[in-house]
């Protein structure tokens, strides 16, 4: 904010302090849930026939192996699902839910099979279709990255269980032995980012090197006992962070609190001409292994978009809390992705009907 605007809005904070009201009715409440093990777990791969079953999931691109065109970029994905309907109550309206963090982990299940990489490489550091040669890579390993779940031929978050079917819609035949092959760019459940961002219309990125665009995870898979280049040991925990930053990750969370579910995929290019113990895999819950499942953890404030510091009343209080936040420019109350007047308005006004004036 500039030093003008900040100066125009003083005599309206003013004006604020001056006001005494009553706590609303309406009211919020911050619900902190964590959930040791998925509602489903999926390894969403051509060649799974016993889906929902797996004790793990390999990720990985096959990149090198001479069938590599007639395959997705990302081939081995893991699909995660939580349901969340029981702890935090769905259909109250997007805007009545404020995400304070969330955070997906994943733990490894072979040994000694990938080196750690926190950052993201680049589309043009991987073979593409045709032979295209890369650029070096800065870095040892590749980045296994969480991302929105898009889905197509008619299935949807409401429909799709860890054993549908994993291409083709409902009602269509399936290939002999249940097998997809080719299986480019026809799975029904695929990583995915809004494209063009902040559109609403997803994108599979399952295909970005080939396509040539830079994906745009939620979260890349982090660990701070390990070192950049450190080889994983069995059973260590990865660690999805959410960039809340990002208004399409804070669109997806709401839209699926809303719903009453939150699904995601998790996709790496790390590559893998042939699946082998080296793969980097995570266990599904199907596993049997204490402590291994994937989790999630959701801070969440539901109720009146307001109750800023989610205390349960809307009041004077909030007010301050939000300029303050406001000032700092982290207030993106109108979620369009920054912070500007048109934020502090839209909360004034919210925070006014809440008192009926």
């Amino acid at each position: 904010m500039n030093k003008s605007q900040h100066l125009s809005v003083r005599p309206l904070l003013v004006t604020m302090v001056g006001l005494s009201v009553s706590a609303s009715a309406v009211r919020a409440v911050e619900i902190n849930k964590t959930y040791l093990g998925p509602s489903l777990d999926r390894w969403m791969y051509s060649f799974n026939t016993d889906p929902g079953n797996k004790p793990d999931a390999a990720i990985f691109a096959p990149y090198g192996h001479p069938t590599q065109p007639n395959f997705d970029d990302r081939d081995g994905q893991l699909l995660v699902g939580f349901v969340t309907v029981g702890d935090v109550p769905p259909g109250q309206g997007v805007d009545h839910y404020r995400i304070i963090s969330a955070t997906v982990t994943a733990t490894v299940s072979p040994d000694s099979a990938f080196a750690y990489d926190p950052t993201p490489d680049t589309w043009d550091t991987y073979s593409q279709s045709g032979g295209v040669a890369p650029v070096p890579d800065s870095d040892a390993g590749r980045s296994i990255e969480l991302y929105l779940a898009g889905y197509r031929a008619g299935w949807s978050l409401a429909t799709f269980l860890e054993t549908s079917r994993y291409a083709g819609a409902a009602g269509d035949p399936l290939p002999p032995g249940g097998v997809w092959y080719p299986a480019r760019g026809i799975r029904n459940v695929f990583p995915a980012q809004y494209e063009p961002a902040g559109s609403g219309i997803i994108r599979d990125v399952s295909n970005n090197v080939d396509e040539m665009f830079e994906p745009r995870p939620v979260a890349i898979a982090r660990n701070a006992s390990l070192t950049p280049g450190q080889i994983v040991p069995v059973g260590t925990p990865m660690t999805f962070d959410f960039d809340l930053s990002n208004p399409d990750t804070r669109r997806y969370l709401r839209e699926g609190l809303n719903a009453g579910q939150l699904n995601f995929v998790i996709s790496s290019l790390a590559e893998a001409q042939i699946q082998t113990p080296q793969t980097v895999r995570f266990y599904c819950k199907e596993a049997g292994v204490p402590n291994t499942a994937p989790t999630l953890n959701i801070r969440v404030c539901v109720g009146a978009p307001a109750d800023w510091d989610c205390s349960g009343a809307v009041g004077v209080s909030d007010l301050f809390k939000f300029l303050d936040e406001w000032f700092a420019g982290s207030a993106d109350f109108d979620e369009n992705g920054q912070t500007g007047v048109a934020d502090l308005f839209a909360f004034l006004d919210a925070w006014f009907a809440t008192f009926g004036t």
